[in-house]
């Protein structure tokens, strides 16, 4: 039973160990996951900054542009009026009238210039309204970006021609490209945050499935040893009740044989052969008649004290030497007793003690080995509780 103790304290100590270690995992999931919603965090203010100076830059951009292309207009206007006064032989009507064409080219450019500028706040403000979507709605404001940029790359055309136009509003589309190549990019990037959040979802679930196995074959390999142990202790029990049951047969199988046993002691001779014919005339004297012996043993005890084991033949004859032991030991100086176990013995000794008691008391007792009667009620030593207990009367 010492190594299976051992063994249960082990792995009680193993499961402590294991539920330890499963707690720490635990603290470092949570780690984990927070170290992830910082960085999921870190990663959107990025993007935000990101977009914002893209669209500051663009802005600029779409402003110098529109600069550039007023100057280059004015330039080109004043190079046709130096070109028209050099030229000579023209008369006055016809000086007046590209004058009034001029006069009337120059109104017509000042009111595209400033239809072309209302467009170009309205398109700004524009941008800047689906700029503060984006914040909302993710990708929408990169596309409404591109769309303001071909809007821009019309309102050029008009003043630089048809190919310098086309190539801005080309200019223009690519870079709504890259704007929507960024927010796919953006995706993908999210796509991959949250796959990887799932993937160390995953891995903790694994984790988990594995350490509940092992308290699953823990509990089973815990529960065959209790099992084991159980029968163990109930094959010790039955052995234990079989071994009670054996040493109770075998002590009321010699208490049988005993009772017809008689345990002389002073007897003396020379020999055994001589004590054993001595006894045997002693007896015949005491009962008056002649006797059958089944046996005679004689033992030597401490102090090299002689003892003779005789074995009746007859138990009545054992019966009435017993009744006649007080005029044996006052006649012949011998004593008389019966062949009693060491447990018997014991009992002997308490029956005593408890006459003695009890005649102290007052009271009149009659005892032998196996009995005590106090004022004619018997009792009876109870060996559990160690008392002794008045037979009641049925």
């Amino acid at each position: 039973m010492g190594w299976e103790e051992d063994w249960l304290s082990e792995l009680k100590g193993i499961r402590k160990g294991l539920s330890g270690i499963v707690e720490g995992m635990r603290g470092i999931e949570r780690e984990l996951r927070l170290l992830r919603e910082r960085v999921w965090k870190a990663r959107e203010e990025e993007e935000k900054e990101e977009d914002r100076l893209e669209s500051g830059g663009e802005e600029a951009a779409t402003e110098e542009e529109a600069v550039g292309a007023d100057a280059e207009s004015e330039e080109k206007g004043r190079k046709k009026e130096d070109a028209e006064r050099r030229k000579k032989g023209e008369g006055g009507e016809e000086k007046r009238g590209r004058r009034v064409s001029r006069g009337s080219k120059g109104e017509r450019e000042e009111s595209e210039g400033a239809s072309d500028k209302r467009i170009g706040k309205m398109i700004r403000k524009e941008a800047g309204e689906n700029k503060d979507e984006e914040s909302k709605e993710g990708g929408e404001w990169k596309e409404q970006t591109r769309a303001g940029g071909m809007m821009e790359g019309m309102k050029v055309e008009r003043r630089m021609g048809d190919k310098g136009a086309k190539g801005i509003r080309a200019e223009r589309g690519m870079r709504g490209g890259e704007g929507e190549g960024k927010g796919e990019k953006g995706d993908k990037e999210e796509d991959r945050i949250a796959k990887g959040g799932k993937e160390g979802d995953s891995w903790w679930k694994s984790v988990e499935e594995e350490v509940a196995e092992e308290e699953e074959g823990e509990t089973e390999l815990w529960n065959k040893l209790e099992d084991r142990i159980e029968r163990k202790r109930k094959k010790e029990g039955e052995r234990e009740r079989e071994r009670e049951a054996r040493e109770k047969l075998e002590e009321q199988v010699k208490r049988e044989r005993r009772r017809r046993n008689l345990v002389w002691r002073g007897i003396e001779g020379d020999s055994f052969e001589e004590r054993s014919r001595l006894l045997k005339l002693l007896i015949e004297r005491i009962l008056g008649r002649k006797v059958e012996l089944r046996g005679v043993e004689e033992r030597i005890k401490e102090g090299g004290k002689r003892l003779l084991l005789v074995i009746m033949e007859e138990k009545g004859d054992r019966d009435e030497i017993l009744e006649k032991r007080g005029e044996i030991g006052r006649r012949w100086r011998m004593e008389v007793d019966e062949d009693l176990t060491r447990e018997e013995r014991k009992m002997k000794w308490r029956i005593k003690e408890r006459a003695r008691l009890e005649r102290g008391r007052g009271k009149r007792v009659e005892f032998d080995s196996r009995g005590l009667w106090v004022e004619g009620r018997e009792w009876k030593w109870d060996e559990e509780m160690e008392v002794w207990r008045e037979v009641k009367e049925v």
